[in-house]
């Protein structure tokens, strides 16, 4: 159960989608989509599809038909490469080494306040895709995505969509390493170089 995409404003859509549903909804946004590759290692169905946006190329992988993770393509492809020439890999190992650290977001005065799961999937209770979680909800007292609370607010010091905000959140990955701030300041020297949260945070409307 396993993919890579990224380039849409909320990439975590896609995830878990079959292989026919994904390719629906690549054509209706307008996307390029293209078949780069299709490969059989140990048991294990792999096809890659190449996804193009304006602000450049991602790949979509697909392990037995389900659309599980977004990635960049050079990475992506250079990390297939690694796992597909080991000898003996499992599909388990495969999932492992493609699926990449979780980011996460911290916000407040002190960016100690968890804010939820940017990388997980909408199924997942604290990802920031899931509408009924406490991190997605528009309703949420910790959500980005809540115009009236305090890290959501575009007035708040707090908020992601305040561009002159002074605190932020950052994104985290799963180690603990500081990846930048989650900002639509352009300006911010700091600001998160991530390309799919980079597009999310310049498309927000």
């Amino acid at each position: 159960m396993l993919v890579i995409i990224a380039g849409c404003a909320k990439p975590a859509i896609y995830h878990g989608m079959s292989e026919f549903e994904f390719n629906e909804k690549i054509r209706q946004s307008g996307a390029k989509l293209s078949r780069l590759e299709s490969v059989e290692n140990k048991g294990i169905t792999i096809n890659m599809y190449g996804v193009e946006y304006p602000n450049g190329v991602f790949v979509a992988i697909f392990l037995d038909g389900i659309l599980g993770v977004w990635g960049e393509k050079e990475n992506v492809k250079t990390l297939i490469k690694q796992v597909l020439d080991k000898e003996n890999v499992t599909p388990n190992e495969f999932k492992e080494k493609v699926t990449p650290n979780e980011l996460k977001l911290f916000g407040g005065p002190n960016r100690k306040i968890y804010l939820g799961c940017l990388s997980c999937s909408e199924f997942e209770s604290d990802s920031v895709w899931n509408k009924n979680g406490l991190y997605g909800s528009s309703f949420g007292a910790k959500s980005i995505w809540n115009k009236h609370g305090l890290y959501g607010n575009p007035y708040s010091t707090y908020s992601p969509w305040n561009s002159q905000g002074v605190f932020p959140p950052v994104v985290v990955d799963s180690e603990g390493n500081f990846m930048g701030y989650f900002t639509v300041n352009k300006y911010n020297s700091k600001r998160v170089k991530i390309s799919w949260i980079v597009e999310i945070l310049d498309n927000y409307p």
